[in-house]
């Protein structure tokens, strides 16, 4: 649930429903929810969580071509999606070791 919207409609989950369900995500969700439990309050809390977000946002993720369709002309152009931590080596190029 988020603080935007008002969710009292909404009745509370039986188990946790993963979206994209990874060790990494489980490990990261039990860290956090640990935090949150030994801490006073929810800046507290984040204080704490935030350098956790660090190692998952160097875990590059990008530099996967893919392509986006023009509608109207129906044109493919490749692009390169994901977050990257340097420079994606040209396709065809070897790959740095």
């Amino acid at each position: 649930m988020c603080n935007f919207h008002h969710h009292d409609e909404l009745e509370p989950l039986d188990h946790d429903e993963w979206l994209l369900d990874t060790p990494v995500v489980r490990q990261f969700v039990a860290g956090v929810r640990e935090t949150i439990a030994r801490t006073a309050s929810a800046e507290e809390a984040c204080s704490v969580v935030e350098p956790s977000f660090v190692p998952l946002l160097a875990n590059d993720t990008g530099c996967v071509v893919r392509h986006i369709f023009d509608e109207v002309t129906g044109e493919a152009r490749p692009f390169r999606s994901g977050y990257v931590n340097a420079d994606c080596v040209p396709t065809g190029s070897p790959q740095p070791t």
